[in-house]
């Protein structure tokens, strides 16, 4: 496997094309490696390599995508609003490998059971989804083990430097208009409360995306030709 700008020769035919080496064009593509090495798998992306990128590496320096200069990031505009003045908002997509989640501010959010169960699709909620909301993460939080994953491929962390200054100021803030300080509100069931926030960042100190994390591993590993 590898990263080519063009197909190399030799290359007539592959056994599944994935269009988009976005967050979902990732996992998909390493998913189905891992389902079976022998598959030739061919995944478009039209961004550039993420791999290497200190500016999406590095947590501190996210904001870097948001620039107009970023040519990791495609800027879409939206229709004007009414509501706004009439303003066409913009709206920042990946344009990059691992789409939206090479650029994102990395929370750690999660919709709540209700969220999910209010679908009415049986295959759809929130028990039948628990599996895969754990198969993906390394939690290094609170909680419990029963909604949070062990050892995925993303790594949820605190990170590795906060201000233990404004946290507490900003707790103790949200605590004095009515929201309550709670363990884990990621649990999928508690709402309207307030907790350290964690983030798609690994012990290391590096942002988590789905290339980083589900391609290059496939792409450096050996065992997937």
């Amino acid at each position: 496997m590898g990263i080519y700008t063009r197909l190399p020769k030799g290359v007539d035919e592959v056994d599944i094309i994935v269009a988009g080496g976005g967050t979902a064009g990732c996992v998909v593509a390493s998913r189905l490696a891992d389902a079976d090495p022998s598959l030739s798998i061919l995944v478009i992306e039209g961004g550039q390599n993420n791999k290497g990128n200190h500016l999406l590496a590095f947590p501190l320096l996210f904001p870097t995508a948001l620039l107009p200069t970023s040519t990791a990031t495609l800027f879409y505009k939206g229709n004007a609003e009414p509501q706004l003045d009439n303003r066409e908002m913009v709206v920042p997509t990946g344009g990059v490998l691992g789409g939206g989640s090479s650029i994102n501010m990395m929370m750690y959010t999660r919709a709540q059971r209700h969220d999910w169960d209010s679908w009415a699709i049986p295959e759809w909620s929130i028990n039948e989804m628990i599996p895969f909301l754990k198969k993906f993460e390394t939690y290094h939080g609170p909680g419990p083990e029963s909604v949070h994953g062990k050892d995925g491929p993303i790594v949820v962390s605190p990170g590795t430097f906060y201000s233990e200054r404004m946290a507490a100021q900003f707790i103790a803030a949200a605590n004095e208009v009515g929201y309550p300080t709670v363990k884990d509100l990621q649990d999928l069931d508690t709402s309207n409360g307030v907790q350290r926030s964690l983030r798609f960042v690994g012990t290391d100190g590096r942002s988590q995306d789905a290339a980083s994390n589900y391609l290059h591993p496939k792409l450096e590993d050996g065992a997937h030709p």
